[in-house]
């Protein structure tokens, strides 16, 4: 079960049937796409069909995955992959645009990160991040990640993209204390 989180800026809570239109906002944008493995959606029904894999995959717990809103806006999506034994997994997010520059993907990582080490008590977190996305590789190793491996993944024009994956130690991790707290009832 994904639980709902809070930072000082943002709730995290488990996507619901009806957020088709903000996931696919954000999948949508050729920018905020510009270093993934898939192109950018073009259709609803790519939202809604994300929607129903991520749901029951988290329903088998073999993901968790969040909506970041704030306000009541959305704006970002985070996932933790559990792999193995499930005490290991893989970090993903993407972040709208507009809300680039402002830390709140850094509030968010660190919100997935504190419910990961903590309550679900994972040993490492690893990152697969395209060499070219600085940003995203400057703030994961501001969080402690550091380099694991190189891996090439396939673009979706069929191009190699070299990539790199970083991992993340449980005892290397620090939650800053306004990393999260869970909701509770909410």
């Amino acid at each position: 079960m994904t639980p709902r989180l809070r930072t000082p800026r943002l709730v995290l809570r488990p996507p619901a049937a009806d957020d088709v239109e903000a996931v696919f906002a954000l999948y949508s944008d050729p920018e905020a796409m510009r270093h993934w493995s898939h192109p950018p959606w073009r259709s609803r029904a790519q939202a809604e069909a994300y929607l129903g894999t991520m749901r029951a995959a988290a329903a088998r717990g073999t993901v968790a995955v969040w909506l970041a809103e704030e306000g009541a806006r959305a704006v970002g999506v985070a996932t933790l992959w559990f792999l193995g034994d499930g005490r290991n997994a893989e970090v993903g997010y993407l972040l709208g645009r507009a809300h680039w520059g402002r830390g709140l993907a850094s509030e968010l990582l660190e919100a997935v990160l504190a419910d990961g080490f903590g309550r679900r008590r994972l040993r490492h977190v690893d990152a697969d991040v395209a060499a070219g996305n600085l940003r995203s590789l400057r703030l994961l190793a501001r969080l402690g990640f550091v380099p694991w491996a190189a891996r090439t993944r396939i673009a979706h024009d069929g191009s190699p993209v070299p990539g790199r994956v970083l991992r993340l130690e449980a005892d290397a991790f620090a939650a800053p204390p306004r990393a999260a707290a869970p909701l509770g009832g909410v």
